[in-house]
């Protein structure tokens, strides 16, 4: 099972707030990265799938069974808020890819808002901090149930 503490890429939040993407009835989707792309703050400025598509599992090495280009469509989406004070932006199953041969070093969060990969923005990345595989098993991507995918702490 793969984890990470989910970031917001710098205008991913811009978009939330904005308006220009509707976490609710928007596309949004998670996709798995190689270990080529490098999710870290260094990475932040990047805006558009397009920027990481080159590095999506499957890509490079073309082998990724299971996986669908593009990553897992979020089906169960809902807005949230703890008595904390943070905001946050929940999906109720975990996304998953069954019988795969994955490897993934992390998992970029973006909006399918466009046929154009150049427009479709990304939201938020998270790092696993070691690779990830599945072989001919299920690769499960472990969603934050207390925060959420994304979130800000409004306290």
């Amino acid at each position: 099972m793969a984890t990470g503490t989910m970031r917001w890429y710098r205008k991913g939040l811009t978009s939330i707030l904005s308006g220009s993407v509707d976490y609710l009835t928007s596309v949004i989707k998670v996709a798995l990265v190689s270990g080529s792309y490098s999710t870290s703050a260094s990475q932040d400025g990047d805006d558009f799938f397009n920027h990481v598509r080159p590095y999506e599992v499957g890509r490079q090495s073309g082998t990724a069974t299971g996986y669908t280009a593009g990553g897992y469509t979020l089906a169960n989406k809902s807005i949230g808020t703890s008595t904390g004070g943070i905001a946050r932006l929940i999906n109720s199953a975990d996304p998953s890819w069954a019988s795969s041969y994955i490897r993934a070093r992390g998992c970029v969060v973006w909006a399918s808002t466009t046929a154009a990969s150049a427009t479709s923005p990304l939201l938020g990345w998270a790092n696993f901090n070691a690779t990830v595989e599945s072989s001919n098993g299920t690769f499960t991507l472990d969603l934050d149930a207390t925060n959420g995918i994304l979130y800000v702490n409004a306290s």
